[in-house]
């Protein structure tokens, strides 16, 4: 019969209470989204820049603002690739990446960067210091808004289910039933991710992301 000494199984119990607290520690931050905002609710005259919303363009328009070093934002770029698939007509994206008024436009160049230049119909805007973002109202990288024919908000709001994590969700598909058009309400989800205006110290050392 194998025999274990007190110590070790005290050491043991502790090793394991501290793993599960770690999970539980991940499962809580994957979970929490960021703070909310009052976003814009439409884009006409708004002076957004590279958005014209035109009274001959009945296109839907998706606005992704985001932080270039933030990891969880990746996911949401993934659940939008794929996610175009469902929609009924394509789309005008428009991505907006936050870059620090200190730093030259190469900052901007990650993982996600490069994933939406390879999406159809895609524009990426520089958005120094976020001025763009904070006239959307957007404070969280990864925040989805969608602009009807009419340049009327009708969502905003996370496409993915969790901080980081790529899945279908209720919001994702809320999200494509308001690019087809097809909500008659403005729909309203929580953002899971990283603040657009913070210090790249936050992110850690980002400089291999994607490259």
């Amino acid at each position: 019969m194998l025999c274990v000494s007190t110590p070790k199984l005290i050491l043991l119990a502790c090793l394991m209470s501290s793993g599960l607290a770690g999970l539980v520690k991940l499962a809580d931050y994957s979970s929490s989204p960021g703070p909310s905002s009052n976003v814009l609710e439409t884009i006409c005259n708004a002076g957004i820049p590279g958005v014209v919303q035109r009274s001959s363009d009945t296109t839907p328009k998706i606005v992704l603002c985001y932080h270039p070093k933030c990891p969880c934002t990746f996911a949401t770029i993934r659940c939008l690739e794929r996610l175009s698939t469902r929609f009924d007509c394509q789309p005008d994206v428009h991505a907006f990446a936050y870059r620090p008024q200190s730093e030259t436009d190469s900052w901007i160049e990650s993982r996600s960067t490069t994933a939406l230049r390879g999406l159809a119909d895609t524009q990426i805007h520089i958005d120094v210091d976020g001025k763009s973002c904070r006239r959307l109202g957007v404070l969280v990288s990864g925040h989805v808004l969608v602009y009807d024919g009419d340049g009327n908000l009708s969502f905003s709001g996370a496409i993915t289910p969790y901080r980081g994590h790529e899945g279908d969700c209720q919001a994702s598909s809320e999200f494509v039933r308001c690019v087809n058009g097809e909500s008659t309400e403005v729909s309203h989800w929580p953002v899971f991710g990283c603040p657009i205006i913070a210090s790249v110290k936050a992110f850690g050392n980002e400089s291999n992301d994607g490259q």
